[in-house]
Order: C-alpha cells, then sequence, then structure tokens
C-alpha cells in the first residue's frame, strides 16, 4: 500500500491576443520518499475551491480548456497520467489523455460524436456543477435552474455516451434556503436518502422515492464537509524526510 498526496500549480497566462488561458503542473508525492515527482503539463484550469473526487482508483476534477469547454480530467493513483483516450479522432495530446466528457447537455460546441450543446442564457451560474459518487458511479450535480437540480450519472465508467440523467429534485417554493450556488453529493445511506452541501452553510438530504427534501438545521457559520475512508494503517510506518522538489 502507498500513501500519495497530489498537488496542482495553476499560473494564468495571456496569449499575443491578450486572451486568458490557464497552465497547470501536476505533482505526486508518495510517503517515505524525498521528493514530489512532476507529472506534467497541461492547459486546463482547476476548480480551486474544490479537491478531487476519488473513485475507482482515480481522483476527478471538473476542468475547462482553454477556449471553456468542459471536461473531467482524472489522475489514476497507481499509473499516473497514462491511460485513457476519448471520444474524438482528432491527434490525442496530454489533456486528452487525461480526460473525458462531461454529459452532453453541458457541452458548449458541438464536437464528433456528441450532441448539440445546451447553453445557459445567464453565464454567471454556468459553473455550479460539480462531481460526486452516488453509489457505484461517477455523478455530476447540475444546479443550473431556478426549479430543480440535475443529477447525472456516469453508468459506464469513462463511456461518454452513458451519462444518464438519473435523478431531477424539484425546488419548491417552501424551500426558500435552497440557492444558486454548488451543490455536492456527500454520503448515500443505506434506505437511498441521500446527503448534500448546498454552497459553504448547508447541509440537507433528498430521498428519490419519498421525493422529500430537507435541511439539516445543525450546523451555523461556514463550513466544508467530506467524506473519508477510515485506516488502522499509521502513516509513521512510512518513515519521513525532508521533501525535495524537481
Amino acid at each position: 500500500m502507498e500513501y500519495k498526496v497530489i498537488r496542482i500549480y495553476q499560473v494564468e497566462t495571456h496569449n499575443i491576443n491578450k486572451e486568458k488561458y490557464y497552465t497547470s503542473e501536476v505533482q505526486v508525492y508518495t510517503l517515505g520518499t524525498r521528493f514530489w515527482r512532476s507529472v506534467g503539463y497541461i492547459k486546463l484550469r482547476f476548480e480551486r475551491r474544490y479537491s478531487g473526487v476519488y473513485f475507482n482508483g482515480k481522483l476527478h476534477w471538473l476542468v475547462k480548456d482553454v477556449e471553456g469547454n468542459e471536461s473531467i480530467c482524472f489522475i489514476d493513483m497507481r499509473d499516473e497520467l497514462d491511460e485513457w483516450t476519448l471520444d474524438t479522432d482528432e491527434e490525442l495530446n496530454r489533456e486528452k489523455d487525461m480526460t473525458f466528457s462531461t454529459a452532453p447537455e453541458f457541452n458548449k460546441r458541438k464536437r464528433k460524436n456528441l450532441p448539440a450543446p445546451r447553453v445557459h442564457t445567464n453565464r454567471d451560474y454556468q459553473d455550479y456543477r460539480s462531481l460526486g459518487v452516488l453509489g457505484n458511479y461517477l455523478c455530476l450535480c447540475d444546479n443550473n435552474t431556478k426549479s430543480h437540480l440535475d443529477i447525472w450519472v456516469m453508468k459506464e465508467y469513462g463511456v461518454q455516451s452513458s451519462w444518464t440523467k438519473e435523478i431531477v429534485i424539484n425546488i419548491i417554493p417552501e424551500c426558500n434556503w435552497f440557492c444558486y450556488t454548488m451543490v455536492q453529493v456527500l454520503k448515500v445511506f443505506q434506505d437511498g436518502e441521500i446527503m448534500f452541501q448546498l454552497g459553504e452553510d448547508v447541509l440537507f438530504t433528498y430521498h428519490p422515492e419519498k421525493k422529500t427534501l430537507t435541511k439539516i438545521e445543525y450546523f451555523s457559520g461556514r463550513f466544508w464537509a467530506s467524506t473519508h475512508v477510515s485506516s488502522l494503517l499509521s502513516l509513521k510506518n512510512f518513515g519521513t524526510g525532508v521533501v525535495n522538489t524537481f
């Protein structure tokens, strides 16, 4: 077993036309070694507020390329960026080797083998999407409309055409605490009820069969919730040392 830490540096750059884009460097540190290893530079913008979503042995992020097109970037914790090709016949570059498409309605422009895009009329709300894990599937929450929250699941991992709109949560007027902001899946309970975080100050649950939406009245102020898996293996077993970067 290995413990690894992933860190990502982002640099804002401008081309000759003064258009802004981001270059990101991905580094990996394996506990017990003395170095951060650079595993490549990519022209993708990561959302800085949120950590990667772990699923199927990989960490996943929603990212945007230089043209603003959204995709899912992943890092294989075992092989580190050396697999995956995706839904295009074009010559592959490093960004395509480590990304795949989000649900079809989220693409801003038409690509080969993808349906025509849907474009939100208010660009301020286009970023209210997040990745998560729903049961045995990678999922994506889209909170970009006033009336409902959409939850998509990837039925077959890595296959763009397998994105399915699994759950639609209708927002009733009585839920005046529900607003335009990021929604993340936290946990699915045994009875099917799902816990979410809304923004930085609300937890709520939704039961798909009962269609009940309930705010958890417990926390006050800003917070951030995350899931974890317990382990009895001590980090001390891996040793320590001065960490250098190359």
